[in-house]
């Protein structure tokens, strides 16, 4: 849909922002980034793990600090136009009286990222998360050295959206995941890697599985 442009636009400038930034440019990733933030500032959740991917792409983690000036203008400028950051107006301080409400969002978030999983929201989706956090984890840690880490950079990436979305209060479907499921996708391919790696080694059938 034409109104949604500001996703596709959001995302291309990123992308091409990450990808000049790993051949070793400065200004233009810098420029394209306010680009970014200001067709959707859902790119900022991005910006923890810039410095995971020139990590992973062997690349000294330091240049991502070219991401910050620009985040500071956009965000800047965001605030200068609409009075205050914007969004949906449900982001507040935490608070114990919220709890409930970030419980529901963090089940409602696990429940659209493990479908069709016969799962509800509540505890049955908060243990749910645990589970799969731990048989994740534990398959993670008979990888080899590399796609370990990339397996547990994945996974982290999940949790940490589940944990953003249900801070800010604005999960409200599973459309919300097209950002998490990049570190689905991390993790898998790693656990698949690296599991193909120690075949034939017994431990290998665990990541696999």
């Amino acid at each position: 849909a034409i109104a949604r442009r500001h996703d596709t636009l959001s995302a291309l400038f990123f992308l091409a922002c990450v990808v000049l930034l790993l051949r070793g440019q400065r200004v233009l990733p810098a420029g394209l980034f306010v680009l970014s933030v200001l067709s959707k500032e859902t790119s900022l959740a991005a910006l923890p793990f810039v410095p995971f991917m020139l990590w992973a792409a062997g690349q000294p983690m330091r240049r991502a600090w070219v991401m910050l000036p620009p985040a500071v203008v956009a965000v800047g400028m965001r605030v200068l136009a609409l009075g205050d950051l914007g969004g949906y107006g449900t982001a507040t301080a935490p608070s114990l009286t919220a709890v409930p409400l970030y419980l529901d969002k963090f089940g409602r978030y696990f429940v659209d990222l493990l479908y069709p999983l016969p799962i509800r929201p509540g505890l049955m989706a908060i243990a749910a998360a645990l589970a799969l956090f731990v048989a994740i984890g534990a398959a993670a840690q008979m990888l080899p050295a590399k796609q370990r880490y990339l397996a547990w950079f994945g996974l982290l990436w999940v949790y940490f959206f589940a944990l953003f979305y249900a801070g800010l209060k604005v999960y409200a479907g599973s459309w919300y995941l097209y950002f998490p499921l990049i570190g689905g996708a991390i993790t898998l391919a790693a656990l698949a890697e690296g599991g193909l790696a120690r075949w034939p080694e017994r431990m290998a059938l665990a990541p696999l599985g």
